[in-house]
């Protein structure tokens, strides 16, 4: 029997395990990988042998067509792999409210601190937790550290000084770690962590600790990923008690200190936020937690990314000395100091750390559970069928293989930082980017990190270059046990080590063998000055007796390895190791490497001296003693550089001879009775005395022989210093003449080519004078001003005698082709090509004869406001017929030349532009281009100069015009349209001087305004003051938006505003105009309540309201206005909002106080005829007979009839989104009414009960059923007392004796939930089953 039960167990078993397999199957054969009972897809993953990131890449590269593929958990528990980058951005942000929870599970009770991460969280604990943080990440909480930052970067930079000089090999990780761990204590935690300073600080301990991983918390971060309810059986915290007790008793002395002392970091600002500023007690869990928070976000991830970034850049030469040039330029426009301002000019650096992420990024997938179901796209693209995913899937996003997907991202593996361009980032999808995250659950320290990082890279960069070590292992692979990215080459060379040196048929690994296989590989010959050998005694011997001969060998080896050593770059240069896990070389570390078990990448950086300090260097490269050592360091800090100091070798030669005869009569001991190791020292030291006594001796002739050889180097220098100030400045005045005699036969040959026939040779000769590379670029870098001047002024006859002479033939050829074309047809106006080919030479030619010097100067300052830059000459012929007419017609006493008809002399120009300036820029643009005048169009040159005509005429007017308000609306009404017109037909910039630039000068732009004004206002009033203001657009169609045409009226009024103001030039103008919407809007909300107030039906004023929130809202999206909005808030605004936020707030506040008043009106109607049906015989009502049919209560006709026609009503005359709410409103009042005026107050007979759950279910309730799918959900109070009160008489004593006895708040939600109640909770629900007659007594 026992056998039959264990088989049909595990028969059972098998089937579960197989039905649990074919769930993707059942939902309609889902393409996925096949599944292994119990462990589904990710058995590899538990033995070691792939890294999940690994195997939900495979998943992501064995469908390249679906949009999604299903997946099995541990315990075949179904998941998604997300593959298309459209359902990318629905999980992440589109349908986020579907999926915002992180797949990963915290038991608060084990690890509060880590449970305050709104990584762990979720629902409405999520929401709270990151908006407490969120008010902290702001970004000028953040520029406010950065003085903190760059101190902790500049201790950064001395610790790698300080340390060079000791040991040139520096881990990556280890180094990045401290600066990171120094950044987070100073700004969250408000202490100096030391790490630069203390090996053994105790802040870096506990950060250590917080993140090294033992093997409990690797399985228990296993376990909260694929297996949460086996992780919480094991309670295995993910942080040690005693660092938890660590980190709070730190915060606690913190927060005391801080109740009297304030500092601007991270820690005020998390204090001051949850005490409200010091009026609430700060809860020490939170305060402990959010700081842990900002521990994690700030410490690991970032240090990760900067020692990867490192490494980067070390692998690509080029890519780094980009950077750095980036860098320095930003530096020198700050006089070579880091400023917050110039960290956001460090585009490519950002570009390069983006490019990190994407390529190293620290987190491999983004797991999310869905929290509510959602259905899923189809499959493939010629699916039709869509699968709803449901409750509690798990959905992965594979962030690792969407990072190196070469469809995305063409040549996945290549480093490039071009990838972050503006360009290249506006060209693929945003979620192609997930090394933040995306959405509401983006990461919160993203800015921060980016901040520190910065800082910290741009500090060591200004000082040190980077490079790989010839030690590194490449490529890099990363472990598989980790969840977090790591290199992988020590594992794997260790592992080849140990099958090398594994002998055949042992068990283990021994020594010999492990030394025998590095001696016969060669590729090993590094480590056999590592590893001891065995040798016997007379080797030895005879090896100690070779040992003073060592030395030299060492130092011609040493001598050697200098000279070989080449650095041409003035900067010093950092070697860079990516090392891997450190738990593969466990022998070589100690506790505080243990950090590098998280999977980060470990990299061993090298710092290598300067040209100059190697060479420094090389004359003690070979190996001393320890006292050797130690009196080379005595000589160099008493001597220094300086031969000067030679004489205190003398000094210290009697330094030391006291010292060794003081030594001498110390030891007292007898030849017979010496040691042998003693009597040795002391022959040393008097062979050492002797010696002594013989340097210094020779010290002082020595520094004689120095000191005279040195007085004659110094006369020689002298002498030699002289000459060659001589030379230079014969040099000086030999270049000068040359430069004088180059402008004087520059000057000569236009003067003979001048009257030739090549008209091209004075241009080249006045080209070569004062063109690019010419005699005046040559001579503008020195000090001599007569020659500057002297040039210049020959270059400026020149230009005269040119420009007029080219000037004449080129104004004659225009007489000749009839230019300019005014108002004729294109067969009269039809030049030859011969007459066009020499306009079109002639014109390079004026091109070419420019001014020399900066050509601003020369620009036309009409008024203070309006400056027109200078044109060219060729442009200045074109528009030069057209100034003689138009000061012909328009000047003077000439009838046409009117203050009240403005638009003649604009519509003339207009006219004149279009007519000609296509022809202009056909034939004109090319020569302007061969003469290097590349920024320019010469059509619109053309078009300003036309335009010009018309603001020098308009200046001269408007002083006048301005007098008349009516004249000045006139003109206003033609400039507007004429403005439009340039930059519709003819492309007209918005930064080119033009006849509104005359509007907007302060003085009349007041006046502008106050005309627009005026108008407006009277424009809203007559709207409002017609017959029926609030008459329906259109009021046969119900279904509509319900518009009245006074709304209607004001929004094209608004629009029409929008319209004339548009084409302003300055964003600060235009910003003036939607100060003016903003008013009117407010004022027709004002005047809209007084109407309210005056009688006007609510609903009119409703609809009103409604249609102008929604067209506002539309608005609020529009291009212009969030232009606008940059314009007003800046382009650092923390959120993209609308310039009609709080505009739109105010309608909605008076739009719901009306609805609010309308309802409670409807529902005092309803009320009021209810008097009957509340005081009907509800307690004496018998039961009604079955066989016959149920009627509603006489004395409820009049209330439903009431509230039938009020809601008939509402819903003709209101919009159909406003009625929806206040039936609801109404439903809602109407429903707690019922309830406390009818059913707490009466008592029901068992025919009461019955007749009052008919009139309500069946009738009441059926007369909103045509605006809800369920109308119990919305009279759920109703509902409910129905049920009780028609509940069978045992069921409801039964109910009541539980509701009584239960004390559990579960027990008590269960049993009211069994008898169908929704609301009710027990209080209520005992007080209405009391209104039955039925009912005994309680007790």
């Amino acid at each position: 029997m026992f056998g039959l039960c264990v088989a049909l167990t595990v028969l059972a078993v098998c089937l579960y395990f197989k039905w649990s397999c074919s769930y993707w199957t059942r939902m309609g054969n889902v393409a996925g990988p096949k599944p292994l009972p119990i462990f589904g897809n990710l058995l590899e993953q538990l033995t070691g042998q792939k890294h999940f990131g690994e195997i939900f890449e495979e998943i992501y590269r064995s469908f390249p067509q679906a949009s999604w593929v299903g997946y099995y958990k541990i315990s075949n528990r179904p998941g998604v792999v997300v593959r298309d980058l459209e359902l990318v951005r629905e999980v992440l942000t589109s349908s986020f409210s579907s999926f915002n929870q992180n797949d990963f599970h915290i038991d608060e009770t084990i690890d509060p601190l880590v449970a305050y991460n709104p990584f762990v969280q979720s629902g409405e604990r999520w929401k709270e937790r990151r908006t407490q943080m969120t008010s902290v990440f702001t970004m000028n909480r953040i520029r406010a550290t950065f003085p903190l930052v760059q101190q902790v970067a500049d201790g950064f930079v001395k610790y790698i000084e300080r340390s060079r000089k000791l040991d040139a090999h520096f881990e990556g990780k280890d180094i990045c770690a401290k600066y990171t761990v120094d950044v987070v204590a100073s700004i969250a935690f408000g202490i100096d962590a030391e790490s630069f300073t203390n090996p053994d600080a105790e802040f870096v301990r506990m950060g250590n600790a917080l993140f090294a991983p033992t093997w409990m918390t690797a399985i228990r971060s296993q376990l909260a990923l694929f297996a949460p309810g086996l992780a919480k059986l094991l309670r295995v915290p993910f942080v040690p008690g005693y660092v938890d007790q660590w980190f709070r008793n730190m915060v606690n002395e913190t927060m005391r200190q801080r109740k009297h002392t304030k500092r601007q970091d991270m820690f005020q600002a998390m204090y001051d936020n949850l005490s409200e500023n010091g009026t609430v007690e700060v809860n020490i869990n939170h305060l402990a937690g959010h700081s842990v928070t900002f521990l994690s976000e700030g410490f690991e991830t970032s240090s990760t990314m900067m020692s990867y970034m490192l490494f980067e850049l070390a692998a690509n030469p080029s890519i780094q000395d980009r950077v750095v040039k980036e860098l320095r330029d930003v530096l020198k426009e700050s006089d070579g100091q880091l400023t917050e301002a110039a960290l956001h000019k460090l585009v490519y650096m950002e570009a390069t750390m983006m490019e990190t992420l994407r390529l190293h990024t620290p987190v491999f997938t983004l797991p999310r559970i869905c929290t509510k179901d959602f259905e899923l796209p189809p499959q493939f693209p010629n699916d039709t069928k869509r699968v709803t995913l449901r409750r509690g899937t798990s959905v992965v996003i594979p962030v690792y293989a969407i990072h190196n997907d070469p469809e995305i991202y063409p040549k996945p593996y290549v480093f490039d930082p071009e990838r972050f361009s503006e360009e290249n980032r506006q060209s693929r999808p945003r979620h192609a980017f997930l090394g933040f995250g995306e959405g509401p659950r983006l990461c919160l320290g993203m800015k921060f990190a980016l901040h520190q990082s910065k800082i910290g890279m741009a500090t060591v960069l200004n000082k040190y270059r980077v490079k790989l070590s010839a030690k590194q292992e490449l490529p890099l692979e990363f472990a598989r046990n980790a969840l977090f990215l790591m290199c992988r080459a020590a594992e794997m060379f260790i592992e080849h080590m140990a099958k090398g040196a594994h002998r055949e048929g042992r068990k283990t690994l021994d020594y010999k063998a492990l030394a025998r296989f590095v001696e016969k590989e060669d590729n090993l010959e590094f480590l056999q000055q590592i590893l001891p050998k065995k040798i016997s005694v007379k080797e030895y011997k005879a090896m100690m007796e070779k040992k003073p001969n060592s030395d030299d060998d060492t130092e011609s080896e040493g001598e050697e390895d200098s000279d070989g050593e080449q650095d041409n770059d003035d900067d010093d240069v950092v070697e860079i190791l990516d090392d891997d896990e450190k738990e593969t070389a466990p022998a070589a570390e100690d506790s505080e490497d243990s950090a590098s078990d998280s999977g980060e990448s470990n990299s061993v950086i090298a710092i290598e001296s300067s040209s100059d300090e190697k060479e420094n260097s090389k004359n003690v490269s070979n190996k001393k003693s320890a006292v050797d050592e130690r009196l080379i360091a005595r000589f160099n800090q008493e001597l220094g550089a300086d031969l000067k100091n030679i004489h205190k070798c003398a000094d210290l030669a009697k330094y030391y001879r006291s010292e060794l005869e003081d030594l001498r009569d110390k030891i007292t001991v007898t030849d017979v009775g010496c040691i042998p190791s003693v009597k040795s020292m002391i022959e040393t030291s008097r062979n050492r005395l002797v010696e002594l006594d013989e340097k210094a001796a020779s010290v002082d002739d020595f520094e004689d022989k120095i000191s005279e050889r040195l007085e004659q180097y110094r006369q020689l220098m002298k002498a030699v210093g002289d000459r060659m100030k001589q030379i230079r400045e014969l040099q000086t005045v030999r270049d000068y003449l040359a430069l004088v005699k180059d402008i004087e036969n520059i000057s000569q040959e236009l003067d003979t080519s001048i009257g030739g026939k090549d008209d091209g040779k004075p241009i080249a000769l006045y080209v070569a004078l004062t063109g690019p590379n010419s005699i005046l670029d040559r001579i503008d870098g020195i000090e001599a001003p007569h020659l500057k001047m002297y040039a210049r002024k020959t270059a400026f006859h020149w230009h005269d005698v040119l420009t007029a002479k080219y000037s004449a033939e080129f104004d004659a050829l225009l007489r000749t082709i009839k230019w300019p074309n005014l108002n004729q047809t294109l067969e009269q106006f039809n030049p030859s090509k011969d007459h066009i080919n020499k306009l079109v030479m002639l014109a390079e030619y004026l091109f070419l004869v420019r001014l020399p010097g900066d050509q601003e100067l020369l620009s036309v300052k009409l008024t203070p406001c309006i400056i027109c830059p200078h044109y060219a000459t060729p442009v200045e012929l074109f528009v030069k017929p057209f100034r003689l007419r138009f000061q012909f017609h328009f000047t003077g006493n000439k009838q046409t030349n009117r203050l009240d008809r403005p638009e003649w002399y604009l519509t003339q120009v207009l006219t004149w532009a279009k007519e000609n300036h296509i022809f202009v820029g056909q034939h004109f643009q090319s020569p302007a281009l061969r003469a290097g005048i590349a920024n320019s169009s010469v059509r619109l040159e053309f078009v300003r100069g036309l335009v010009q005509l018309a603001i020098e005429k308009l200046i001269v007017d408007i002083e006048q015009i301005v007098l008349d308000e009516a004249l000045f609306a006139h003109l206003i009404d033609e400039v507007l349209p004429f403005e439009q017109d340039l930059k519709t037909m003819l492309g007209y910039p918005n930064s080119y001087p033009s006849v509104v630039s005359v509007l907007v000068q302060p003085v009349y732009f007041l006046k502008w305004m106050a005309i627009e004004k005026k108008f407006t206002t009277d424009k809203m009033d007559a709207m409002l003051n017609t017959d029926d203001p609030f008459e329906l657009l259109d009021p046969a169609n119900l279904d509509e938006l319900k518009i009245p045409k006074c709304a209607d009226q004001f929004i094209r009024l608004l629009d029409a505003i929008k319209e004339r103001y548009c084409c302003l030039p300055q964003p600060s103008q235009q910003l003036q105009f939607l100060e003016l919407q903003l008013e009117l809007i407010d004022n027709f909300r004002c005047r809209l309540l007084q109407l309210y107030n005056d009688g006007v039906n609510p609903t009119k004023i409703l609809n009103a309201l409604n249609y102008l929130t929604s067209v506002l809202g539309e608005w609020g999206e529009n291009v212009h206005y969030l232009h606008l909005h940059a314009a007003l808030y800046g382009p650092d605004a923390d959120e993209i909002s609308s310039v009609f936020d709080r505009t739109i707030a105010e309608l909605n506040y008076c739009h719901q106080k009306l609805v609010e008043e309308l309802v409670t009106w409807i529902v005092h109607e309803i009320t009021a005829r209810s008097r009957p049906y509340r005081y009907d015989q509800w307690p004496a009502l018998n039961l009604h007979d079955a066989k016959e049919t149920l009627m509603v209560s006489a004395t409820a006709s009049e209330m439903f009839q009431t509230t039938v026609n009020h809601v008939h009503d509402m819903e003709q005359e209101l919009s159909t989104n406003v009625f929806m709410v206040v039936v609801r409103m109404i439903v809602t009042e109407l429903d707690q009414w019922m309830l406390a005026s009818m059913v707490m107050n009466t008592k029901f007979s068992a025919g009461g009960a019955q007749q009052f759950h008919y009139d309500m279910t069946r009738n009441l309730f059926g007369l909103f059923s045509q605006y809800t799918n369920k109308t119990s959900l919305l009279f759920k109070r109703i509902n409910d007392a129905c049920i009780l009160l028609t509940l069978p008489l045992g069921s409801a004593m039964l109910l009541r004796e539980t509701l009584m006895s239960e004390a559990d708040e579960t027990g008590l939600a269960r049993a009211l939930e069994e008898v169908g109640l929704t609301i009710f909770d027990k209080s209520t629900a005992l007080d209405v089953l009391d209104r039955r007659n039925d009912m005994p007594r309680k007790g």
